[in-house]
């Protein structure tokens, strides 16, 4: 199963796009955190949830900060596993096969989160909309590529999802993958490709 990572370190017959590409587009930025929302995990939660219209588990940003002496949030931790993904995006093995069934469930277009929508800011909505249109493109390509390129693939869009689609879209993705799980069971997995 590919949550939003069914990108080219993921599956490259060389008629997708490049996720090293894709990085390379700038995204408008949102505020960061004031003191205010890193008294605490709960208080950084609360900030994401205004920020991307969802909370990160507060296991997963204890994961990715630092907690200071005093309780507060402290700094970024080094990414686990950033260097290996560094390297499969730059570079590394090509992946031109996937011989099982899969799933791949894609965000696109893909929302920047509801800091966005609420901007009052008119130059970060335009920012915005012109990187959803090129990353939609893109994502589209590489979804386009996935469809032709893995026979045995089961390829959803959720249209304005975020990157991290379980999270804000987790119901569809629940109800999607629980539908994929479902299916494998039955005789003639191989009828999954189209569906």
């Amino acid at each position: 199963m590919y949550l939003d990572a069914g990108y080219s370190y993921a599956f490259d017959d060389g008629k997708g796009a490049s996720a090293l590409e894709m990085m390379k587009l700038q995204a408008p930025q949102p505020p960061p955190p004031g003191a205010a929302d890193l008294v605490s995990f709960k208080a950084l939660q609360r900030y994401d949830d205004r920020v991307n219209g969802f909370e990160f588990p507060e296991g997963e940003l204890r994961e990715e900060r630092q907690t200071n002496p005093d309780g507060t949030v402290g700094n970024f931790r080094d990414p686990s596993g950033g260097a290996m993904l560094m390297k499969l995006i730059s570079g590394g093995q090509k992946y031109t096969r996937i011989p099982v069934p899969s799933l791949f469930i894609f965000a696109n277009p893909h929302s920047l989160g509801t800091w966005v929508e609420s901007s009052a800011d008119a130059s970060v909505r335009s920012d915005a909309k012109a990187y959803s249109t090129t990353l939609g493109a893109m994502t589209e390509r590489q979804e386009k590529s996935v469809e032709s390129g893995v026979p045995a693939a089961h390829v959803i869009t959720i249209p304005n999802g975020n990157h991290f689609v379980f999270l804000s879209n987790e119901t569809e993705c629940l109800r999607t993958v629980q539908a994929f799980l479902s299916k494998l069971s039955q005789p003639n997995v191989g009828n999954l490709a189209g569906r």
